[in-house]
């Protein structure tokens, strides 16, 4: 009796587990992902706007001030 009810509480944890750990991390990374993209092209874009300007300077607070 002991085998059987473990048995089923194992199995019957296993997939909730299953359940569970699909909807935990289907979506988990996406908004970091998504921030970290725009970060990136705010960047790229910043860096292309600075290299088409012929009377840039270096900064001391950051490498490419205006």
């Amino acid at each position: 009796m002991a085998v059987i009810c473990t048995t089923i509480f194992v199995v019957a944890f296993l997939v909730l587990a299953f359940f569970i750990k699909k909807d935990l991390y289907t979506y988990e990374h996406e908004a970091d992902i998504l921030r970290e993209l725009d970060t990136f092209d705010k960047s790229i874009t910043e860096i292309n706007d600075l290299t088409n300007i012929a009377d840039y300077k270096l900064g001391s607070g950051h490498l490419y001030t205006k």
